[in-house]
């Protein structure tokens, strides 16, 4: 007969990382309710920045922020305001938009989203980015705003809503087998001081569900 494992054991790294995507991907989509739609566009990914023009043309939000993309990857594409109103995104809505063209990595795609929320006193924003990708931005951009002492803004994941196994463009690899390479990073870039640690993700959550967003979507 097998030993029942005990529900209460030590806690270690990559439990740590398993309990920080449960608890962040099960933060209310409260798309509807946040000032700014922000996507992390890269490897290809068209879906990314559709997925989330998708909500923004629904109008819910007055601002929507394009990161850039690292000029090094083969899949680049220029995403400025007119090429967004191109095929294959066709973005109609302009006013509120902005993008940042190039970035060479998250770290730097978040400071940049920091910059501009603070430029434009943007307090809530929905967080569009890949499933496999979507946990590593998160904790990119909230460690920023933590690093900036602006740990008040409410930072609102939304995952785009594709298949694991479908094949992503850059590398022709399925989201599936990309997420070791996100648990390492996430693991190496803590220790650099470039994404949350647990610790500083409980203590946000803490606070985060407190807000009134939140609670309105809170199952009682």
């Amino acid at each position: 007969m097998i030993q029942e494992i005990s529900r209460i054991v030590p806690s270690h790294i990559y439990s740590e990382i398993v309990s920080a995507a449960m608890m962040v991907y099960s933060i209310p989509q409260v798309i509807e309710s946040v000032e700014a739609v922000v996507v992390f566009p890269g490897l290809g990914e068209d879906c990314r920045i559709a997925h989330a023009i998708g909500w923004w043309h629904q109008a819910f939000s007055d601002f929507f922020l394009v990161a850039g993309i690292n000029p090094c990857e083969t899949t680049w594409r220029r995403l400025g305001i007119a090429d967004l109103m191109c095929a294959p995104f066709f973005l109609r809505r302009t006013r509120g938009v902005e993008t940042q063209i190039n970035a060479a990595h998250t770290k730097e795609q978040a400071e940049w989203i920091y910059e501009r929320v603070m430029s434009l006193g943007i307090q809530s924003l929905a967080l569009f980015a890949s499933p496999f990708h979507c946990l590593r931005a998160y904790l990119t951009l909230l460690k920023t705003f933590i690093d900036h002492g602006k740990s008040h803004v409410i930072l609102v994941p939304a995952p785009t809503p594709i298949a694991p196994s479908q094949l992503i463009p850059e590398n022709g690899k399925s989201g599936w087998e990309l997420v070791p390479g996100e648990v390492e990073r996430i693991v190496q870039y803590q220790q650099k001081g470039d994404v949350a640690t647990y610790e500083e993700l409980r203590w946000y959550l803490s606070s985060l569900w407190n807000r009134t967003c939140l609670q309105a979507a809170t199952v009682r």
